[in-house]
């Protein structure tokens, strides 16, 4: 085998509590050749938090800042971004939240963020947006009105904004790109698990995008190298590769150069330039 391309997971999920934690995930994926991984916020059930008050959510918030220490430990490079998951208002109103205090803890919620990117504790915010399932108008309104705050802190204070959305090609891009333009921050506005016309249609809007590696990789290398790959791992026991390793994408971009399928040319502009780029970081 050649020298191995430096990989990135440009969107990952790590649990401290319940998964394999950010050491562990940064030693495997460093061994690959992985260089960097940007990790997201997840809900605070997914930490075993009951999410009963924002006394969660800042715990959660700030569960997930501490991985990027146990990351950096292990030799790899990290940025940290925290927000409110579009499939959150959903979640929260099965456990009895009303839409009215639901608007309010968006509210509260991105004043912690806001205090956390002016204080260095995270580099990014996500992932927001809309729910890619089908949900009542009042939870899309909730999920949309946490992508405007999102937009808005992305604008004031140059960091990037990971947007979870539906997979509809320029439809979706469409009602995203002129946001993005607007607050201008188009390259800084992250189309995350964008694959096929998706990824395309961001790509030629002049917004980043993150393609899932066990996904339409294939095809993403047809694309301009103005994205980066994603394992989008939840670290969950219960749900073990879901969706990929981060080990994966490193593993994936080497075998791909190997073959010749990919130029080491092309993969390193996908996995350090881009990266370099969107997240403000030194390779």
């Amino acid at each position: 085998m050649a020298k191995l391309v430096p990989a990135a997971d440009a969107h990952c999920h790590l649990n401290p509590v319940k998964g394999l934690g950010g050491k562990l995930v940064a030693r495997k994926f460093k061994e690959k050749g992985g260089w960097f991984l940007a990790v997201v916020y997840l809900p605070p059930w997914h930490y075993g938090l009951k999410a009963t008050s924002i006394k969660d959510y800042v715990k959660a918030y700030e569960l997930v800042a501490s991985e990027k220490k146990a990351v950096e430990k292990a030799g790899v490079k990290c940025k940290v971004l925290v927000g409110f998951h579009p499939a959150e208002p959903v979640k929260l109103a099965e456990m009895g939240w009303s839409s009215g205090d639901i608007s309010k803890l968006i509210d509260a919620l991105f004043v912690h963020v806001e205090r956390m990117l002016k204080e260095g504790l995270a580099d990014g915010i996500g992932e927001v947006g809309r729910p890619h399932f089908q949900a009542k108008p009042e939870h899309v309104l909730l999920a949309e009105k946490a992508m405007a705050r999102a937009m808005e802190l992305a604008k004031d204070y140059g960091v990037p904004v990971h947007l979870h959305l539906e997979n509809l090609g320029e439809l979706t891009v469409s009602t995203v790109a002129p946001l993005a333009r607007a607050a201008g921050i188009a390259k800084k506005v992250v189309v995350h698990h964008a694959y096929g016309k998706t990824l395309k249609a961001a790509i030629a809007a002049g917004l980043g995008a993150t393609a899932p590696v066990r996904k339409g990789v294939l095809e993403a290398l047809k694309n301009a190298p103005a994205y980066a790959f994603e394992s989008d791992f939840l670290d969950d026991p219960k749900r073990p590769g879901v969706v990929a390793y981060p080990w994966e994408v490193a593993s994936v971009v080497n075998e791909l150069v190997d073959s010749e399928v990919a130029s080491a040319e092309y993969m390193y502009k996908v996995n350090v330039d881009v990266v370099c780029d969107l997240f403000d970081v030194e390779y």
